[in-house]
Order: structure tokens, then C-alpha cells, then sequence
């Protein structure tokens, strides 16, 4: 069973909030609900029948006396209503799930770029090689070559989620995890790639114990790379090469900054 309660909120618009608890966590479910409610009352709820009517609320919209860890579900957006807290990622987990079966760069284009006909070095430059385009992918906020990536979060998502390590190349799926380990896959008619590829949307937020996306990223394999990426994996391999044993911090070179900075994920 959950309890359910309010609280004043002093000096807010709301007035008060309605929080659910289970067991030892909790959770905001409700910004909205009381804003649904101060639609059609203008006072702090004093009595027996506000509760009744917060709990009519809960039933409409969203479940009746069910465990929502449970019986997951999607919640109607009322883009009239202030956001839900849920729509403010909390607890967000992103993990790699598979790496790049090969690298931007070859160890032969390397060995070329850098004026290298022996092979003494060859372990070095191939380091160089994963180190300068890892380097790359943080400072793009994108995947370079393809791999696939988990996004989870607790409790909930809301209907736009941005995916990190772009562009997406498609939402493998998107899994509810309930308490006890057991899993559901959601639909893949329920959602769906923005255009822009760096976003699951979905018609409305999605509820549950733990929310796990797994999707695939990068621009495809080497070959498929923006040419000024790649020339600026270059140069950064060369000033890494020639700044070997050096000690203190080093920035990327300008040259790579500016080759780079087209294609840096940038959110407005």
C-alpha cells in the first residue's frame, strides 16, 4: 500500500505537495497533481474531502492501489501543468556496452602522417591511437566509430530524453527493470529517434522502478568519419607523439580545436 500525504509548501505558488512513499524510498509524484488540484481549489486542502479528492486525482491519473514498481506505466502530459519532477534527470547511469571494434585511425595512416618507417614504435602509436580518440570522444560529447551505450535512470523518465555519445544510429530497446530484477520491454511503437538523432521521444513519460535505454552510436566505420575529425585526430596524434614523456597537463592543439569544434554537441 502507499501513503499518501501533505506537506506545505511555505512561500510557493503550490501551496502544498503530494509525495508517495514506499517502503524506505520516496519520491515526488506530484508538482502536478497539485497544481491540478489548485485549478480547482484555491485554498490548502483542511480536510478529509481534500484528501478524497487527491486521491480521485492519483486513481485518474495514475494508478489504483497498485505497486507502480510493479505495474509500470506511461503518465499523461499536461503541457499546461508545471513539469513533473521526474522530467529533471536524477540518478542517471550511462555505460559503455560494446567499444569500437576498430579505430578512427589505421596504424599504417599513422605511421605515415607522423614520418615513421620503422616499427620499433608501433605499440606506442597504436596507445596513441585509442588515447587520441577517446580524447576525441569526450571532447565531442559524440561516438566516433560504432558501439552501443545504456542510459538508466531511477524511477522514471520524461517523454524527451537526450541520448549522450551521438549521433544514434537506432534505439536498440528500452527496458523496465522492477524491483525484484524481473524485466518488461516496452514497445518500440511507443517511441521513437528525434531527426535530429540525440533524443528518445515518447508521448508521454514513462514510470517504473528503473528505466534502461540501450542504443547504438557513432558515424559507422572509419570510412564514414568527417574527414576534419579525422584530420584532427591526426594532429593531436602527432602532438602527443612529439610531447611523449613530457610531464604536466597539455591541451588539445589548436589546430584539432578548431577541426573539432564543427561537430562538438552543443545543448541550447
Amino acid at each position: 500500500m502507499h501513503l499518501l500525504m501533505l506537506e506545505t509548501r511555505r512561500g510557493s505558488e503550490d501551496g502544498f505537495v503530494v509525495r508517495r512513499f514506499h517502503k524506505d524510498h520516496h519520491y515526488d509524484i506530484a508538482d502536478t497533481l497539485a497544481q491540478a488540484f489548485i485549478r480547482n481549489k484555491s485554498c490548502e486542502p483542511q480536510a478529509a474531502q481534500d484528501q478524497a479528492e487527491i486521491n480521485m486525482i492519483l486513481r485518474n491519473r495514475l494508478c489504483d492501489s497498485q505497486d507502480l514498481q510493479e505495474h509500470p506505466m506511461f503518465i499523461p502530459y499536461d503541457p499546461y501543468l508545471r513539469p513533473d519532477p521526474l522530467r529533471t534527470a536524477r540518478n542517471r547511469l550511462l555505460m559503455r556496452m560494446t567499444a569500437p571494434a576498430t579505430e578512427p585511425l589505421t596504424l599504417a595512416e599513422a605511421k605515415l602522417y607522423l614520418r615513421i618507417d620503422n616499427t620499433h614504435e608501433d605499440t606506442l602509436i597504436t596507445d596513441l591511437i585509442v588515447a587520441v580518440r577517446m580524447i576525441a570522444e569526450s571532447w565531442l560529447g559524440r561516438s566516433l566509430i560504432t558501439q552501443s551505450w545504456k542510459l538508466a535512470y531511477d524511477y522514471g523518465i520524461p517523454e524527451n530524453v537526450w541520448l549522450p555519445m551521438g549521433p544514434v544510429s537506432a534505439i536498440t530497446s528500452l527496458v523496465i527493470v522492477n524491483r525484484d530484477s524481473t524485466t518488461q520491454t516496452v514497445d518500440s511503437g511507443a517511441y521513437w529517434l528525434n531527426a535530429a538523432q540525440n533524443a528518445l521521444m515518447m508521448v508521454s513519460m514513462l514510470i517504473g522502478f528503473r528505466i534502461e535505454i540501450t542504443y547504438g552510436t557513432g558515424y559507422g566505420n572509419a570510412a564514414a568519419l568527417p574527414r576534419p575529425i579525422k584530420q584532427g585526430l591526426l594532429t593531436h596524434l602527432a602532438a602527443m607523439y612529439d610531447s611523449r614523456g613530457e610531464s604536466g597537463e597539455v591541451a588539445l592543439p589548436e589546430q584539432t580545436v578548431a577541426l573539432y569544434m564543427p561537430f562538438r554537441e552543443v545543448r541550447l
